[in-house]
């Protein structure tokens, strides 16, 4: 279970923004909507929207393990997702596209992890200075009622980020909304948000582009410091729909009393 890198065209400002399209075979997103996981699974999270469930192993874990163990389609992408050539392929696709996340494949030998901690040992620092990639599968369930998802941009640590609609062809309606919004703050200022920790008003932004919500479509948003984006409030006023995804986040660990500050 896997899905093809080999559509993603790219639009680079003010980010790298990339879109695939039937980025999975009929018969694959087929097993993978009719076994996405049942509404009663997700958790309700605050602060960052309306509408907002995921099961993420974080702070779900129970459910979501016994998910993926339980779902023979999930569990083969979500064993995909968490390999190493799972990454190498993403690093290798964008940089066939000029995109340079400043890592590399190396980044994932154990020998080159155990030279930084070695070197950290020497230096008096306990955690050492490793230095790895991983990545992360997680679940988002967004109500069409006036679900949303604030304009952000994502933490430090994240360097990519794949969307996947999980939704039959003819499903949804695009007049319900639903789609990724790619940002711009109307106070210039507001622009590098190198915390990562504000978000703001659907008021206090410009929507640049747009990607529309999408069966069997998949949507990569590279992380700067200028990455805006959201999902707008929906209009499924009295709608049992949500808005189904997969995000797939490619992360860097940091391990360093420099971080561990803040």
């Amino acid at each position: 279970m896997h899905f093809n890198f080999d559509n993603f065209n790219f639009n680079y400002d003010p980010y790298p923004v990339g879109i695939a399209k039937q980025v999975f075979s009929q018969e694959d997103y087929q097993q993978l909507i009719t076994s996405y996981p049942p509404s009663e699974i997700f958790k309700k999270v605050d602060g960052i929207g309306k509408g907002y469930k995921s099961v993420k192993p974080k702070n779900n874990k129970k459910n979501y393990n016994e998910f993926i163990q339980n779902s023979p389609p999930w569990q083969k992408l979500y064993l995909w997702v968490k390999s190493n050539d799972f990454i190498i392929q993403t690093l290798n696709m964008l940089v066939e596209h000029q995109i340079n996340l400043g890592t590399n494949q190396h980044d994932l030998d154990w020998r080159r992890r155990l030279r930084y901690f070695l070197r950290g040992l020497k230096h008096g620092n306990l955690l050492g200075a490793s230095k790895s990639l991983r990545t992360e599968m997680i679940f988002i369930s967004l109500s069409a009622n006036q679900g949303c998802l604030m304009p952000h941009t994502d933490r430090p640590g994240k360097l990519a980020t794949f969307i996947l609609p999980m939704i039959q062809l003819d499903e949804w309606n695009t007049e319900l909304g639903g789609h990724t919004s790619i940002n711009q703050p109307k106070d210039g200022r507001l622009t590098f948000n190198f915390n990562r920790l504000k978000k703001l008003d659907f008021t206090a932004v410009d929507e640049l582009y747009n990607v529309p919500y999408a069966a069997n479509q998949c949507l990569i948003l590279i992380n700067t410091l200028n990455g805006w984006h959201s999902v707008p409030p929906m209009q499924g006023q009295n709608s049992n729909l949500t808005r189904k995804t997969v995000i797939i986040n490619i992360l860097k660990n940091y391990h360093s009393p420099i971080w561990s500050q803040f």
